[in-house]
């Protein structure tokens, strides 16, 4: 793994937040430090002619990415609820018949 930009022994409250909402966020923040990622984002935008700020919010951008995120961790936890309800009747259902 890349060292650590931020070195520090101690991790601030907006280090956590941004950890908890995005680890991503956080781990390119300790590698790349702030200052780095907006020019790599200047650049990029540069280079293909965009001006994100114009075109698109970064606010809704990031919800509409977390919003799918967990849509889809919602229905892999529904699968497993109901893969564990399955397992229960059968087991149930098992120990029913080798009774009789």
């Amino acid at each position: 793994m890349a060292d650590i930009y931020n070195d520090k022994n101690t991790i601030s409250a907006g280090e956590v937040n941004k950890f908890v909402y995005c680890p991503r966020q956080w781990l390119y923040g300790r590698v790349y430090g702030a200052k780095k990622l907006n020019e790599l984002r200047d650049e990029r935008n540069a280079a293909l002619g965009v001006d994100y700020r114009a075109d698109y919010d970064n606010y809704m951008r990031g919800r509409k990415f977390h919003d799918k995120f967990g849509k889809y961790e919602a229905v892999k936890r529904k699968i497993a609820i109901l893969a564990a309800i399955l397992f229960i009747i059968a087991v149930a259902g098992l120990v029913i018949f080798v009774k009789f």
